[in-house]
């Protein structure tokens, strides 16, 4: 595998794993669900320094997700069915070699990817967006660095807007 996992090896499911979620968002679309971790959740962190990587990990694993990470972006879509077993994926816009082949990269994943949520972390971006702007490419964007509240208030929303309807 081209990932590597913070609990140690992560089995790949051919099958999705799903995540339900109780209740709808807020009129400001983050989902209000503040009694709910992201217990179970497989997420992936692409294209993050160690330190950075170190950070979010940290976040994540606090809310009880399972989190496996590379520091390699461009994998994304050379292997598209190994990603398609994440609930989420977390992906540093900034680690492509230039936002041309960073949107490039993920309009060919998300085509191929439909279900899989993806949170864009970027410093090219002026702030969070949790809309429809960049739907296209990404279902929630941050502005780097991010904090946990911000992390966690994403991967939500990214995975409440790919919930099975």
């Amino acid at each position: 595998m081209w990932f590597s996992a913070v609990d140690g090896p992560v089995k790949v499911y051919a099958r999705r794993l799903h995540l339900v979620w109780n209740g709808t968002p807020a009129a400001s679309a983050y989902p209000q669900q503040e009694s709910e971790d992201l217990r179970g959740t497989h997420l992936l962190l692409l294209g993050f320094e160690p330190e950075e990587r170190l950070d979010l990990c940290r976040y994540l694993k606090h809310e009880r997700a399972f989190v496996s990470w590379s520091s390699e972006v461009w994998k994304l879509p050379a292997d598209p069915q190994g990603c398609s077993a994440f609930d989420a994926i977390i992906v540093n816009l900034d680690a492509f070699e230039d936002l041309d082949t960073g949107v490039d990269t993920l309009l060919f994943f998300r085509l191929n990817n439909p279900s899989t949520a993806i949170v864009l972390v970027s410093t090219r971006v002026n702030r969070d967006d949790f809309g429809d702007h960049r739907r296209a490419i990404c279902d929630a964007t941050l502005r780097s660095p991010a904090t946990p509240d911000r992390l966690v208030a994403a991967v939500k929303h990214a995975l409440w807007r790919r919930r099975p309807r």
